[in-house]
C-alpha cells in the first residue's frame, strides 16, 4: 500500500501504517455487519451501505 512513500520521519510513516491498518480492520467489520444484517432482516440494506461508503470515502480523502 502507500503507506511510507511520503517519508517526513519514520514516525509519520509508522503512524500511517498504523491508520491504514484501523481503516482495513473497520472496512472488514462493516463487512461482517453488512452480512449479519442481511440474514437477519433484509430491509434497510441499502442505506446502512451507502452511509457506510460515503463515510469511508472521505476518510480515504483526509487520509492521502
Amino acid at each position: 500500500m502507500a503507506s511510507g512513500h511520503i517519508n517526513l520521519n519514520g514516525h509519520f510513516t509508522e503512524w500511517k501504517g498504523r491508520k491504514l491498518q484501523l481503516a482495513v480492520s473497520a472496512r472488514r467489520k462493516m463487512k461482517l455487519q453488512f452480512i449479519s444484517s442481511t440474514i437477519v432482516h433484509g430491509h434497510g440494506l441499502e442505506w446502512r451501505t451507502y452511509i457506510g461508503t460515503r463515510k469511508r470515502r472521505r476518510r480515504w480523502r483526509n487520509f492521502f
